[in-house]
């Protein structure tokens, strides 16, 4: 893997769909695709833009810093 340099930009704010769930590790696999699809059926069916999925896991929630 190369390492690349990290950047820090200001940029215009986009909207943000959010689904919080609670899962174990063994269990990401799953249910991140499946919140994906949530989303974007939500969007579609609100005829929003949308552009990018983000996946935000805490890692704290398994133990780990």
């Amino acid at each position: 893997m190369t390492s690349g340099a990290v950047q820090l930009q200001q940029l215009n704010s986009v909207p943000l769909a959010v689904i919080r769930r609670h899962a174990s590790p063994s269990e990401l696999s799953r249910i991140v695709p499946e919140c994906c699809g949530l989303v974007w059926k939500a969007v579609r069916a609100q005829h929003a833009q949308a552009g990018r999925h983000v996946a935000i896991i805490g890692m704290a929630a398994f133990g780990l810093r």
